[in-house]
């Protein structure tokens, strides 16, 4: 069973419908501070909150991120931002951020089917993306990613079918420590293309605007 802890959701009906729906999810909605800190005293499997909700308690969630060995924490924001964690190794690892004005049920969705994604991976025809080894296997070999192409292909598949600016990229995956020009982006998904081969049109260019993943749109590509 996974324990999920959701605060900023404000149709707490949809929540009792997943969680009666899949009888492997037991949802925490806590409804003080106090709630809070009984809930962190229970192993949490998945966190889904608002930057709000982050910022009044970032001290003891990052400690509790930190304790807690497979916890995932999904960072909602309305705008992408480089947050100040105190652990950006954990960015994208086990923190993730996800631009997103508010949680409703396709976002809650979503979520879920990323972390079911994550522990079993992903196959589409013959690649492998395995997000615990952190590899990307095409036809049994595995890709010389660098760690930041690695995360930028996580990121997009986060977002997948989102449009996400060159701006954004950099916030979510480079962070404060980023310290050159925003068209660096087109450099490392220039290399991220090269290496994927046949499966570089997984990332597509949206003129004008960035970056978008489509993993459906590749099965016609791969069908000739």
């Amino acid at each position: 069973m996974h324990t999920i802890l959701i605060a900023g959701m404000e149709d707490r009906a949809i929540l009792l419908e997943v969680a009666s729906v899949n009888q492997q999810l037991h949802v925490i909605l806590p409804e003080s501070h106090e709630d809070f800190i009984e809930a962190w005293n229970k192993p949490i499997d998945l966190m889904i909150l608002p930057s709000s909700t982050y910022k009044s308690y970032q001290k003891e969630i990052d400690l509790l991120v930190e304790k807690q060995r497979n916890i995932k924490f999904f960072l909602l924001l309305s705008k992408l931002t480089p947050m100040d964690f105190h652990h950006k190794d954990l960015l994208l690892k086990k923190y993730f951020p996800m631009k997103v004005k508010t949680i409703d049920r396709v976002l809650l969705d979503k979520i879920l089917n990323f972390v079911e994604e994550m522990e079993k991976g992903c196959t589409c025809g013959d690649l492998v993306l395995n997000y615990g080894e952190r590899t990307i296997i095409v036809q049994n070999e595995v890709l010389p990613l660098t760690p930041l192409e690695f995360d930028l292909f996580l990121f997009l598949r986060l977002h997948e079918k989102s449009t996400l600016t060159r701006d954004e990229l950099i916030k979510a995956v480079w962070g404060y420590n980023f310290l050159g020009d925003s068209r660096t982006i087109d450099t490392h998904i220039k290399s991220l293309r090269r290496k994927l081969g046949k499966y570089r049109c997984l990332i597509k260019t949206i003129w004008g605007k960035g970056y978008q993943m489509d993993l459906n749109g590749i099965s016609s590509f791969l069908s000739f």
